[in-house]
């Protein structure tokens, strides 16, 4: 009888040890429990007293959008190879199978550094044309189902286009944030969102006219009185009355602003919001052209809806040349087609540059007063003994922010020259300079 009682306990032991694999990672989640990981590359989901809340499987499990989603998702493909997801909550109860998962639609112009889209997404059902809307940590936030959800970003709306019965229009609902249907846009009429929380861009197709539409009014206050209308990345509109031939400005509570006498209204390039910051201290909203003005004329105007006359051309790119020791010295460069051994680089590498950055790169004012974030491309040229000789601004984001970049790299120690054949050369090199705000 002992002799039995020691091979039971033995088989419980093995059979326990068989029941808790070792986890090779172990994953905490901010719902406290824990993505685990075995060594067969399984993974799973336990508390912390490693009981399985989700059980192993073959697929990969993350949390959806943390910190704060209450969702669990795996995925995996099946025998036909189809990748497939399951949605869990965050008791381990699965609540979809074999749907997918995605990101909302952008808006068209909604900012790229809104990340509030992170918030939310998409479950399509296999098998079914629709979507349906969820929070990550409110659940379910449209009531119905859709063929498409596009996303205006933080203090928008949703434009939901609904599924379209056989041989019925397109039909758009329009919903705040908490999922509330504010109004639905009649069929002769196409909405987008415009950027600016409050206000969608509309379309009236016959005749075809363009309005702004105020949310808080509804779209039955609309005036569709414009020809032409379109939204500028600077966040204001460029409409016209007459077909085309004359345009004029709304600032971005839709209010015009100045005289709608222009032949030509856009938004300002790089090498023109260059020019006006020097002069002005200010960047352009927008830069036109008149029918009396001749080229290389052109206007420029602020925010304020003031106008300033540019009388010389406008430069391909802005270029910034750097005083060097041996500028007029002939010096060894790269033959044209050909790649370098070795690249240049900051002593140090990049993280010694990132830091370097960290130490010297000014933030403009105006550029934190208006919000301005994203990346400025620099293209520069090492020369054989490492210094920095030109400077070009290839991407600006406004602001003074190149500019910026700009005085950051001509405090620069010597690089680490490019070297061809064994030799150092004169190469140029493509540089990313971000600007990002901290909270």
């Amino acid at each position: 009888m002992k002799y039995f009682i020691s091979i039971y306990f033995l088989f419980l032991v093995l059979f326990a040890s068989a029941q808790k694999p070792i986890f090779v990672e172990k994953k905490l989640t901010d719902l406290g429990l824990f993505l685990v990981k075995t060594e067969d590359g399984k993974m799973g989901v336990v508390d912390m007293n490693d009981n399985y809340i989700i059980p192993l499987d073959s697929g990969v499990l993350r949390q959806w959008f943390s910190p704060g989603s209450k969702y669990i998702i795996r995925g995996n493909r099946d025998q036909g190879l189809v990748f497939q997801q399951n949605l869990y909550d965050s008791t381990g109860q699965m609540l979809f199978s074999k749907v997918n998962i995605s990101n909302v639609g952008f808006g068209t112009h909604m900012s790229r550094t809104d990340d509030s889209f992170k918030d939310f997404f998409m479950l399509e059902r296999k098998g079914m044309p629709s979507k349906l809307l969820f929070h990550k940590s409110k659940g379910q936030i449209l009531p119905d189902s859709f063929s498409s959800i596009d996303y205006g970003g933080r203090n928008s709306t949703f434009l939901a286009l609904h599924l379209r019965k056989k041989d019925a229009p397109n039909v758009i609902s329009v919903y705040n944030l908490q999922g509330n249907k504010l109004f639905t846009v009649p069929s002769e009429i196409s909405v987008m969102h415009s950027g600016i929380p409050n206000i969608l861009l509309a379309t009236k197709f016959n005749p075809h006219k363009m309005g702004l539409v105020f949310i808080d009014k509804g779209i039955d206050s609309t005036i569709f009185e414009f020809d032409a209308l379109s939204k500028m990345w600077t966040g204001w509109f460029v409409f016209s009355k007459d077909s085309g031939n004359h345009y004029g400005l709304l600032d971005p509570n839709a209010q015009p602003s100045g005289q709608a006498n222009f032949t030509k209204l856009g938004e300002p390039n790089r090498a023109q919001t260059n020019m006006f910051l020097a002069k002005i201290g200010s960047s352009p909203i927008a830069t036109g052209l008149r029918a009396d003005m001749v080229s290389p004329a052109w206007i420029g105007i602020d925010s304020l809806g003031n106008e300033y006359l540019f009388t010389e051309a406008v430069p391909s790119e802005t270029k910034v040349q750097m005083e060097v020791d041996n500028k007029n010295k002939a010096l060894p460069e790269i033959p044209a087609g050909k790649t370098l051994e070795k690249a240049p680089e900051f002593p140090g590498g990049q993280s010694a540059m990132n830091q370097f950055l960290i130490d010297n790169l000014k933030y403009p004012n105006i550029a934190k007063e208006n919000g301005t974030e994203g990346t400025v491309i620099l293209k520069i040229i090492v020369e054989a003994d490492g210094q920095l000789s030109d400077i070009f601004i290839l991407r600006d984001i406004n602001n003074g922010c190149g500019q910026a970049a700009i005085q950051s790299f001509k405090k620069m120690p010597r690089w680490s020259p490019g070297v061809h054949h064994g030799k150092a050369v004169r190469s140029s090199m493509v540089v990313p300079v971000r600007f990002k705000l901290t909270q």
